[in-house]
């Protein structure tokens, strides 16, 4: 069957979408939505680790500015979806959707070239407009709503199959999980869904006694910085599945994780002693508030003072009353009502 935006008026779509982008930008001359490039099918990028590095934590520095060179439209497109979703004007939210209907009619991020690190790239992203599409969800209009959903399927398929195909799950997994997760809430597709969910919980079976992850503990000087890097999806997810399961008691695994961070965080020196090497200093980072219990949306806004990292789709606020709108049933700290 031919999904609606494979259908012969697909050219016709893209252009009207484009051109509604730009129309609403003319109509308004104190509004304008933002130019964030045409839609890229193919992500081009580049790992920037040294090769001969046992570690994998070198990083040659003229790769990785090649690297964000290479990256530079994909990342713009990412970042000003974001932004735009967790803007309070409804203006600056319908540019949002239009200009992701745009990409989704344009197959964007799709491309049988993604390979290697546009793997990971495609990956992020799914996460960040995923959630950014969960807050845009009640004010899609249905044409638009078919469009960008089938998209995000795809996005998420494509994720799916590329996390399946590793033979290792290490932090790029536990980001397919995220994406994948949230991609399913924003669509309603229960089937992705669990899938996420078995995922997670084998993630989760990654994370040892004392809380380290092995795959991340031969990183050399960034050890930590990656133990708190493959963390961040985990208890993203986890933040979701409490609304979707309306369950607030935390996986003692994932509490193991995140206790071990804060130890860190506080200058015990354990991953130093473990790696054998110096480690990199790391700020603490808002996104652990979301495993603190009970919850509320002054504990987020005093701790987090409403940020949130792009990868997990921008403020944390604005992702908390997205969740308890979608699922009235159960709020933040665990209380049916």
């Amino acid at each position: 069957m031919l999904k609606i935006r494979h259908c012969v008026g697909k050219v016709i779509l893209f252009i009207c979408a484009v051109f509604i982008v730009h129309a609403s930008a003319n109509a308004q001359e104190d509004q304008a939505c933002p130019n964030v490039g045409p839609p890229i099918k193919n992500i081009n990028a580049l790992s920037y680790y040294d090769r001969m590095d046992p570690t994998r934590s070198q990083i040659v520095e003229e790769r990785r500015d090649k690297n964000i060179r290479l990256t530079e439209g994909v990342t713009r497109f990412q970042k000003v979806i974001v932004g735009l979703a967790n803007d309070n004007t409804r203006f600056k939210k319908e540019c949002a959707i239009q200009i992701m209907k745009a990409w989704a009619l344009a197959d964007a991020l799709e491309g049988s070239k993604n390979r290697g690190q546009a793997d990971k790239v495609r990956i992020w992203v799914l996460g960040s407009i995923s959630i950014s599409y969960l807050k845009l969800y009640d004010i899609v209009e249905s044409d638009d709503k078919e469009i960008i959903d089938n998209w995000i399927r795809d996005l998420a398929s494509i994720t799916i199959k590329y996390t399946e195909s590793r033979k290792k799950m290490t932090n790029i997994g536990y980001w397919g999980v995220f994406g994948v997760g949230a991609a399913a809430i924003a669509i309603n597709d229960m089937r992705m869904w669990y899938w996420a969910e078995e995922m997670y919980n084998n993630a989760l079976n990654d994370i040892e006694s004392d809380g380290t992850l092995a795959a991340e503990r031969g990183r050399g000087e960034r050890a930590f910085l990656y133990h708190v890097f493959a963390a961040q999806p985990l208890v993203g997810f986890e933040f979701i599945r409490s609304f979707v399961r309306c369950d607030q008691k935390i996986p003692n695994k994932l509490l193991s994780l995140t206790s071990m961070l804060e130890k860190e965080f506080n200058g015990s020196g354990y991953i130093a002693q473990l790696s054998g090497y110096r480690q990199l200093d790391v700020s603490r980072p808002p996104w652990l508030v979301l495993l603190e219990r009970p919850q509320s949306d002054q504990l987020i806004a005093e701790k987090a003072k409403d940020s949130g990292p792009v990868r997990l789709g921008g403020s944390l606020l604005k992702l908390t009353d997205s969740l308890t709108r979608k699922y009235d049933t159960c709020n933040v700290s665990g209380t049916v009502h």
